[in-house]
């Protein structure tokens, strides 16, 4: 998703916002949802403080009731009325390169600066928690991608569930279900670090996957390196103060300073860490042990950031339960025979109609359409 589509969408989720608070009594988990909205990024409280600023000079323009429409259908201002209208204190876009800057009228910020800081204070009010603490959910069909509070960059699957802790020495993510990737902004003396059931993977500047998956959690790297931890056995520290309040400690392994070498003599508290890099990928099963670390097209295995499936050798059945997380299309498969059929194929996570195509081109199969329901399956 391109700047400009960014800015469109987080337009309209703020104008939605502010219709929702304006027209209803709203519930604190409304409320709490709004206060994590806010946090996600600095363009989601531009946007709103942009609506806020039309909306009030919209209400301090007094002569919408004058407004005529004449016989040809097009509206027709009082004279007096355009001066009104020119002048309402619209936030100014980014400047054109050919427009120069000496001919840009001058503008006071100082309300901007209250608006921002009273947003800051509402946000806070509303959660009673730290801003560096939230949790991000997204439903069916829902993608998201956030820039967190470091410059780091989120991108979020459907049916995802995280949550977002940062210290003054750590950045940490549980990664609750679902999957997301992760552009790491660096910083060698602020690890971050990504849990997902029991696992832990460990980055300073890199970008990444990380999956659960039936088989178990997989990380994918596309650029550096990570350290993954099989076991959850706490050799990397959760975020939040240690005793007396300081900080916690951030150990070697950690840091990348050195790295614990496997041997499975040794109890399970040491439990190794595995380096990962660029175009390799590994699994770790729900009991906690590590498969080998195999080399991946990273690009290919993390499309599904980018909106792209991408299916090698998988049943129907996985097929199609993976374009069902991400539209409201629901598809079905009327028998086993079918879901158990293997294929592979690059789709458009959003374009579930030409996976039903492309079936229908290389197997026999009935379709049939109720509503928003497909059901498939093996011709008799």
């Amino acid at each position: 998703m391109d700047a400009s589509e960014r800015r469109r969408r987080a337009g309209e989720e703020a104008a939605e916002w502010w219709v929702l608070f304006d027209s209803e009594d709203v519930s604190l988990e409304t409320r709490t949802a709004f206060v994590d909205w806010l946090r996600e990024s600095a363009l989601h409280v531009e946007e709103l403080l942009r609506v806020a600023q039309v909306h009030g000079a919209l209400e301090q323009f007094q002569r919408w009731a004058t407004l005529s429409t004449d016989e040809t259908g097009k509206s027709r201002l009082p004279a007096d009325a355009a001066g009104k209208v020119m002048s309402f204190p619209l936030p100014p876009r980014p400047p054109s390169q050919d427009a120069p800057r000496a001919s840009r009228p001058r503008r006071t910020w100082l309300g901007v600066g209250f608006a921002t800081a009273a947003a800051a204070l509402l946000a806070l009010w509303l959660s009673g928690l730290s801003p560096r603490n939230y949790t991000v959910v997204t439903g069916q069909g829902e993608r998201r991608e956030l820039t967190l509070s470091d410059g780091s960059v989120v991108q979020i699957d459907p049916e995802t569930g995280l949550r977002i802790s940062f210290d003054s020495k750590l950045r940490q993510i549980d990664l609750q279900r679902g999957r997301a990737r992760f552009r790491v902004a660096k910083n060698p003396n602020r690890p971050f670090l990504v849990r997902a059931g029991g696992t832990v993977v460990r980055a300073v500047g890199t970008e990444f996957g990380v999956e659960h998956r039936s088989q178990g959690i997989v990380v994918t790297v596309a650029e550096g390196r990570v350290a993954v931890m099989p076991h959850n056995t706490e050799p990397f520290p959760r975020a939040g103060p240690g005793p007396g309040g300081e900080p916690a400690s951030v150990p070697e392994a950690v840091t990348g300073e050195a790295a614990p070498v496997a041997d499975a003599a040794k109890s399970q508290a040491a439990s190794p860490v595995v380096l990962v890099s660029s175009g390799q990928q590994i699994t770790v099963s729900p009991t906690g042990s590590a498969q080998a670390v195999r080399e991946v097209n990273a690009e290919r295995e993390l499309s599904w950031a980018e909106g792209r499936l991408s299916f090698e050798n998988d049943s129907v059945a996985t097929v199609v339960e993976t374009f069902n997380r991400y539209n409201h299309l629901q598809i079905h498969v009327a028998d086993s025979a079918l879901a158990r059929r293997t294929m592979s194929g690059v789709f458009s996570a959003s374009d579930p109609e030409s996976f039903v195509a492309f079936l229908r081109s290389t197997t026999s199969v009935t379709v049939e359409r109720n509503g928003r329901d497909i059901t498939i399956a093996s011709a008799r």
